[in-house]
């Protein structure tokens, strides 16, 4: 991993690294953190932000860490503008997490307490000051992302730090005061140094500078302790005001999917600043004033572009008599379609009446007050905007992110009709419940195992894990194709119910109380997809082994080089699952489970993988002439792990069977040791925080590396 380091001028590299690195007097802590860091040098906003200021995320987030001076003079910036500070906030805002190291020829007081810099005191920030280096202990890590989201908040957006200010000021003022009914000259000082402050921040609206400037006035003029809370409630609402009017793009989450939203409103136009709000956000609008408009939208969205669907409840025409084909019509035949989308209903009526209307229909929508686009609440009107970006932004990663295996279509539609009904989110309640504690059953198992030394026959014995959890109708299909002229040449098509007499296929897969046994199989089979995730990918364990757990209960390890046909049955075919689609192509229920349930996220799973390979594929060169290429493991690597001459890992069990094939290629054991040394340093510096996934892996890599250095 790169370090980022944001200077004005091409200095020297080695100067940096001697102020940055060498100087900190716990170097030897810091050294683990960066692992002997490669150095990227920035010397110009070009570098990472564009004329539109748009930020270069995918290059900065290669970095493990951001070193950034705060007197950057970029562009027509002067030393004293500390203008790297305001691009760190720009990062933020950007969802840039990783550390950042702020840089400064002044000391982090001066700028905290004089400059009112609050996001040096944040979170994920580390102050070094020049030319010192480090020289305290420290405390930084990447952010997660409601951290990141506070701190964009309170410490980036121009709007919450004057609510931070504000906020401050008042309870600092109420403290001293209280302490002191006569100590509103000190009091009054505090608030004139915070307010001051504010007028330091660049692109300040200049009416807000001038109010501001009004406020400092008005502070200065004050004789005693009274109206203190009073003018400082009146001055934030009149600042903030302006916001309301003039309000910046930065309140609202970027968007980063591509995906569009239906809006069915008989009267759009008094929905326009809600329509040019979505639009600023490069959001696609499709308007539809009548159930037949909005129905062929969605007929034409053949690739499920429209993610997010907000209807009116009830239409009316310019007579204002009620349509023949109402809101509430367009979104039960939605609910019926094979698509993804999250569906708001607009209306005036109670929340209560709508809710049990909806749930009587099986369908799964979220209920919002007509207000929220055509109301002057602007505060209101921006917190339903953000809500639609994070679900159609959810929907979006959804769609594309599907798996990719053909098995998938024989799901796919249950899968669709899922989401929508109303105890979704109960449901997947139980099932990353159900999958997590039969998880924990079989490690219990694996370790009573180990610790006893008991061999698998001996496992079947024990009374403790015959009752782990098995599975009926894994092997079987949800449901047969339909044979007809139509889908003939279509296998991949397959449907729950057909009707012969109307030729037409029925999608209410969860309310026919002739088929609840139906429901039920697919619910099974998405907990055993994540329990077979987590035990292939996670913990190593062959796909013989998964299956007899999933279909008997038993722990057994057979057949170990090759997969028998039961097992490539349910894995591949039954359960859809094949190597190419961890992690990216899970469910998004899949990798939510992983996260919250598992404690285990995928993102830093990616990163580690893309590491191991990425030092496999260096070093192969270097050890390729020392290993024996005749060897049938030399001849297995190359065919399990080596694609276009770089080697592609899915888990962590690939790097042990690399490692494995790699050692037994070579027969001197000092290149061995060469080899494991970098996998050890790996381990030790870059992968404790997936800890869960190399568990086994280090185990066996330090056994190795300490057999191997006794013998060179």
């Amino acid at each position: 991993m790169e370090i980022g380091i944001f200077w004005s001028t091409n200095a020297d590299i080695e100067v940096l690294y001697h102020y940055l690195f060498a100087k900190n007097k716990r170097w030897n802590e810091f050294e683990l953190f960066f692992n002997e860091p490669k150095l990227k040098l920035f010397t110009s906003k070009s570098d990472i932000i564009n004329d539109k200021g748009e930020v270069n995320v995918e290059r900065i987030n290669k970095c493990s860490a951001l070193f950034i001076l705060a007197e950057l003079e970029w562009g027509n910036h002067s030393l004293i503008d500390f203008h790297g500070i305001n691009i760190v906030q720009h990062l933020r805002l950007n969802d840039i997490n990783v550390p950042i190291f702020i840089c400064s020829f002044v000391n982090e007081e001066y700028l905290i307490q004089e400059m009112g810099y609050l996001i040096l005191q944040s979170m994920g920030h580390y102050f070094i000051h020049l030319p010192s280096g480090i020289v305290n202990d420290y405390k930084v890590r990447s952010l997660d992302q409601i951290e990141l989201k506070d701190i964009k908040f309170h410490f980036c957006d121009l709007v919450g730090i004057i609510r931070t200010k504000f906020h401050f000021a008042k309870q600092e003022a109420d403290r001293i005061i209280k302490a002191n009914p006569e100590g509103y000259i000190e009091a009054k000082k505090l608030l004139l140094k915070e307010f001051r402050q504010l007028l330091i921040y660049p692109d300040l609206p200049p009416k807000v500078s001038s109010e501001i400037t009004n406020l400092i006035y008005e502070i200065e003029t004050l004789d005693n302790s009274t109206s203190f809370n009073e003018i400082i409630k009146k001055e934030e609402s009149l600042l903030l005001s302006y916001f309301d009017d003039k309000e910046t793009s930065s309140q609202i989450i970027k968007k980063r999917l591509e995906w569009e939203l239906l809006l069915l409103d008989d009267y759009p136009e008094e929905a326009i600043d809600f329509i040019k709000l979505l639009e600023t956000q490069n959001i696609k609008v499709h308007i539809a004033k009548t159930y037949l408009e909005a129905k062929n939208l969605i007929d034409e969205d053949k690739n499920n572009k429209i993610a997010v669907v907000v209807s009116d409840y009830r239409l009316e025409d310019e007579n204002r008599n009620y349509k023949a084909k109402q809101g509430y019509s367009f979104v039960e035949w939605l609910s019926k379609q094979s698509r993804f989308n999250e569906i708001f209903v607009l209306s005036h009526l109670s929340r209560n009446f709508l809710k049990e209307t909806f749930y009587s229909y099986s369908i799964r929508v979220q209920i919002e007050s007509k207000s929220n686009i055509r109301g002057r609440d602007t505060e209101k009107l921006y917190d339903f905007v953000n809500k639609l970006i994070e679900s159609g932004n959810q929907i979006c990663e959804l769609v594309h992110n599907l798996p990719t295996t053909i098995r998938w279509k024989e799901m796919d539609l249950f899968y669709a009709h899922y989401r929508k009904i109303p105890g979704y989110f109960q449901v997947e309640k139980e099932i990353s419940i159900e999958s997590r504690n039969i998880i924990q059953q079989i490690e219990n198992l694996r370790d009573t195992a180990e610790v006893s030394g008991l061999s698998e026959e001996d496992l079947q014995t024990l009374p403790l894990f015959s009752g782990i959890k098995t599975f009926p109708n894994l092997t079987g299909r949800l449901c047969n194709p339909v044979k007809d002229e139509s889908t003939k040449h279509k296998p991949e098509l397959f449907r729950l119910i057909y009707n012969e007499k109307s030729n037409e296929y029925d999608p209410y897969l969860f309310q026919d109380p002739s088929i609840p046994k139906y429901f039920s199989y697919f619910k099974n089979k998405m907990i055993a997809r994540r329990i077979a995730w987590w035990l292939i990918f996670i913990e190593g364990l062959n796909s013989n082994t998964v299956y007899s757990l999933l279909m008997k209960g038993e722990y057994v390890n057979k057949n170990a080089e090759k997969e028998t046909n039961d097992a490539k049955t349910l894995i591949n075919t039954r359960l859809a699952i094949k190597k190419e689609d961890f992690p990216a192509n899970l469910l998004m229920e899949e990798k939510a489970w992983f996260k919250y349930e598992m404690g285990v996220d995928l993102n830093d799973f990616i990163s580690i993988i893309s590491g191991f390979q990425d030092y496999f594929t260096n070093v192969f060169e270097t050890f390729l002439p020392k290993m024996n290429r005749k060897n049938n493991e030399f001849v297995k690597l190359n065919e399990y792990f080596i694609y276009n001459e770089q080697f592609l890992f899915h888990t962590a069990n690939d790097i042990r069977k690399a490692t494995e094939l790699s050692i037994v290629t070579m027969n001197d054991s000092k290149d061995v040791v060469s080899l494991l040394d970098g996998l050890v340093q790996r381990l030790n510096f870059e992968d404790k925080i997936c800890f869960p996934y190399f568990k086994s892996l280090e185990k066996y890599i330090l056994s190795q590396y300490k057999k191997h250095i006794k013998r060179s």
